[in-house]
């Protein structure tokens, strides 16, 4: 079984209707005073390798470099992944997606190479419920959260087929850039496939509590290439994350992920990595993180940014007033006579 890195990306919600309400902003008249920042859900973690149950609008830029190679942790080798992704509320509970991927090896022998990687579109499904008595959305009550997703890749990579051999041990290549960038993200192999289109499936289950997330996903993504040679690959994805909400701007995070290849002969994978982080919540409109991830398998190391973002729709700020007036309607106690 291979493990990989799991990174935290950046999110931005862009609103449906003609003016957004941001996260935490008291400007309107109609929200209720603190009640977007108060409101447990928007507690929730955000990033790029896990759904979001609820399905905010959001945009991303991820960078992520690795200068291990062979037995040395740190050389003049590097490859680079460039993903910008998105997701866009349709309705409450449904958005859809898009994602363009850009990779970057200087090899040993200093060829520089640039790619693209396989564009992906697809679809998030999700839903959220409060284990509280009352069944309304409150701070402190444990609230839980479900997703679903179905991305398709374009076939827009273009290099050596899956199998090609490579050598090098972190991240795997002196022959294909498209293998080195798939062996730095493991949880997406599909986004670096050469001469490939596919799909992934992957559903998602988390828990927030008192600022405490822990979110676990499961996935399977098939890829098949076409040409002079066709074959047919197959991964099974496992991921989970635990993050905190240590004060109101600092959030650090814990993520493990990996896969197993289940279809098609052995292609080069990438190595069992976990990732550290931190992310710094500037206002709720724009949340960076850095994050540097470790190899349990051969001490390589890899480090990324996320510029992250959530912007709150109109259909995210009526149901906080709803929820902010239901909060409020306390009804007596019936009178004893």
């Amino acid at each position: 079984m291979v493990l990989g890195p799991v990174f935290s990306v950046a999110m931005v919600t862009l609103a449906p209707s003609s003016t957004p309400a941001f996260v935490g902003d008291t400007s309107s008249s109609s929200n209720p005073p603190t009640a977007a920042a108060q409101d447990p859900r928007y507690l929730r973690s955000i990033s790029p390798e896990f759904l979001d149950p609820e399905t905010r609008t959001r945009f991303h830029l991820t960078p992520r470099a690795s200068f291990s190679f062979d037995e040395a942790a740190f050389t003049n080798y590097s490859v680079w992944s460039f993903e910008f992704d998105g997701s866009v509320l349709v309705v409450p509970g449904f958005a859809v997606s898009a994602g363009i991927p850009f990779g970057f090896e200087t090899p040993v022998e200093l060829r520089k190479r640039f790619l693209l990687g396989n564009i992906t579109v697809g679809a998030r499904a999700g839903w959220t419920e409060p284990l509280s008595s009352s069944g309304a959305f409150r701070d402190g009550s444990p609230i839980v959260g479900m997703a679903a997703a179905l991305d398709v890749y374009i076939p827009t990579a273009q290099g050596h087929t899956p199998e090609a051999p490579c050598v090098g041990r972190r991240p795997i290549s002196t022959c294909d850039s498209v293998a080195a960038v798939r062996a730095i993200r493991p949880l997406e192999p599909g986004k670096y496939v050469a001469k490939g289109t596919g799909f992934r499936a992957r559903g998602h289950a988390d828990i927030l509590v008192s600022g405490f997330s822990f979110e676990g996903e499961a996935g399977f993504t098939s890829m098949w290439t076409y040409g002079v040679e066709r074959e047919t690959y197959g991964w099974l994805t496992l991921a989970t994350r635990a993050a905190v909400k240590a004060t109101g701007t600092l959030e650090p995070f814990l993520e493990l992920g990996g896969q197993l290849q289940v279809i098609g002969e052995d292609v080069p994978s990438a190595p069992a990595m976990l990732t550290f982080g931190l992310r710094v919540d500037l206002g709720g409109i724009i949340s960076p993180a850095a994050f540097v991830s470790y190899s349990l398998s051969n001490g390589g190391w890899l480090f990324g940014l996320d510029l992250a973002g959530v912007v709150v729709s109109t259909f995210e700020t009526d149901r906080q007033i709803k929820d902010h007036e239901n909060f409020l309607d306390v009804k007596e106690p019936p009178e004893w006579n």
